[in-house]
Parts: structure tokens; sequence; C-alpha cells
């Protein structure tokens, strides 16, 4: 990502050329190199927070020298440790220790990763009585498999019902 600017604030905007997007998500970590004046920035790593396609927010540069011109931001892929039950309750309560959602890894695919644990679960109770996984485009196995994941909706209904809490819930799987 070619930087255009970057500000000398509290928390610094970073601008790209118009035009360019960053395609980055708040929490993302980027560092900087070939940045002139604010020179201070290069090799440093900074949690972003989006402002908008092509520009972002960084940390403090009150004390760095003014940007002057060039420089390249590059994402840096950062390890994230995720916390989990163990398979027998995941497959009833998928979110991780803490949370009560799914994360998103994009907002048009928003209730997909759901309806997938839906689908897999019903694959593995597939499995479990047939000994076998679903056969590609086979009619029957697909009529199986959609009778499975009704069920499961069904059980998960039921079980919230009980419950007397949405804690997860699929109403349909397309």
């Amino acid at each position: 990502m070619h930087i255009a600017g970057v500000t000398q604030e509290e928390k610094a905007l970073v601008c790209l050329h118009e035009g360019k997007k960053h395609g980055l998500s708040d929490g993302d970590t980027v560092t900087f190199k070939e940045v002139k004046g604010m020179t201070q920035i290069n090799s440093k790593s900074f949690k972003i927070e989006v402002k908008s396609p092509e520009s972002f927010t960084i940390g403090d540069t009150r004390q760095f020298s003014p940007y002057s011109e060039g420089g390249v931001a590059l994402e840096v892929k950062v390890p994230v440790y995720l916390r989990s039950y163990p398979l027998d309750k995941s497959l009833s309560y998928p979110y991780a220790p803490g949370t009560k959602e799914l994360p998103i890894a994009s907002w048009e695919k928003f209730g997909v990763p759901e309806q997938l644990h839906v689908i897999l679960d019903a694959v593995l109770s597939f499995h479990a009585k047939y000994n076998r996984l679903p056969t590609a485009l086979s009619a029957d196995d697909t009529q199986e498999l959609k009778v499975i994941v009704k069920q499961k909706l069904e059980q998960m209904a039921a079980a919230m019902e009980i419950e007397g809490e949405e804690t997860f819930k699929v109403s349909t799987v397309d």
C-alpha cells in the first residue's frame, strides 16, 4: 500500500493514494518502510483503525518528524490464539468461551458460518449413521442430509426453549 500522507496526531491518519484501497480491518497490524520525513515509523508495527477504504489511523505520531513523501505500509499477520470448548460442546454451542458470536469474515456472508456449522454437524451425523461421507451428486444422500439438517435445527430450537435463551440460532440452511 503506497502512502500519500501521515498526520502528526495522537491517532495519526494514514492516507493512501486516491482510488487505492487497503482492504484492512480494525485491529489489523501494519508496518512501514521507505517513509521519508517521518522516518520514526519505518520498521515499527501499529494496530490500525479503519477510517475509510483509503485511510486508517495508527498510534501517536506527535513527537515524530513531519511526513514528507513516499513510503509503503505492509500488513503484518499476527498470530491469534483462540480458545474453544471440547468438540461435543462445540457442536451444540460453537462460540468460543466468553463470546456469543462466530467470527464474521465478511458482512456479505452474514449468517453463513452458523449455517456451515449446522451442515458440518449434519455431515458428522451422516458419517456416524452410515460409516461414510455423503456421495457427491447423490440425490439420496442429499435428501438424507437435508433430513438430518432439519432434525438438527429442530433439536437446537427445542434446546433453546428449554434453556430459555437464544444462544445459537439458525432457522434455515440455504
